[in-house]
């Protein structure tokens, strides 16, 4: 059963592997987990907007020609699927609201970069002339160069970024970019404890699907992926109207993490 709903949720990407529970050490809890945390992130808004800039995006006689409304949507995708995904996910929408508030801020942020390299780079947006001299018009050239930088280290496998994505967003490096975050979590054990559980499933997950040798090289490359994210994510700080977007959608997730807890308290009594 969970294998199959790990099939339909990543049907949109066209060069999945299925998946078979056979031979791995994944036990049903973790596999369940797994399934979970693809669910939580619902791609498919992005997904058909990326395909629509790839037939819309055209140059005639040396003229570009790009769907401007198109980029702002993919845009504003990975900003609201990063909101919905950290509302979905039972185990920060559970944590206490003082640590859920200081995690959501990097989370949302990170989300909203891992996404967005992973698009362009797995849908060859990153190679569309037209779409990056656009890009680069609005948000300058040094931060689009980061941008072609980082997906080197980008794992195209749809299920490996879902689970890089949940362990990235509870990277704590990125709040060096905020200097307004000065809090400490009141019970950090309980985000080591999300983040070894996650990162216990992504190794097992590895190995199961690509051998204990080059388990250890992706792993590797998963590490310099949230490296060279947090750079480029250095750059989008210097943008206002990102971390505006930021801010805003922070905000908003905050306020409906807050309704879910009073819906959970009244369902409970």
């Amino acid at each position: 059963m969970q294998i199959e709903r790990i099939r339909r949720s990543t049907s949109s990407f066209p060069t999945i592997n299925l998946l078979n529970n056979d031979n791995s050490t994944l036990d049903d809890h973790q596999w369940t987990l797994l399934s979970n945390l693809i669910h939580n992130y619902d791609e498919t808004d992005s997904l058909t907007i990326s395909q629509q800039l790839q037939i819309e995006n055209r140059c005639i006689d040396s003229v570009l020609f790009i769907n401007q409304n198109l980029v702002t949507n993919l845009l504003k995708s990975f900003y609201r699927n990063a909101g919905k995904c950290i509302r979905s996910n039972g185990d920060i929408s559970h944590l206490t609201s003082d640590d859920r508030s200081i995690l959501i801020h990097t989370a949302i942020d990170n989300i909203t970069a891992i996404s967005a390299i992973f698009f362009f780079i797995h849908f060859h947006l990153i190679d569309d002339k037209i779409l990056w001299m656009y890009l680069q018009n609005i948000y300058g050239t040094t931060l689009m160069e980061y941008h072609r930088w980082a997906p080197q280290f980008t794992l195209l496998d749809p299920i490996l970024f879902k689970l890089s994505m949940n362990l990235f967003a509870l990277s704590k490096h990125t709040r060096i970019l905020y200097q307004n975050i000065s809090s400490e979590y009141r019970n950090l054990g309980e985000i080591v404890k999300i983040e070894n559980k996650y990162v216990e499933l992504t190794w097992k997950y590895l190995v199961y699907k690509l051998g204990f040798d080059q388990s250890i090289r992706i792993f590797d490359k998963i590490i310099r992926w949230f490296l060279s994210l947090t750079v480029f994510m250095s750059y989008t700080h210097r943008l206002q109207t990102h971390v505006n977007d930021i801010q805003s959608l922070v905000q908003q997730t905050e306020m409906l993490l807050a309704f879910d807890d009073i819906d959970r308290i009244v369902k409970n009594n």
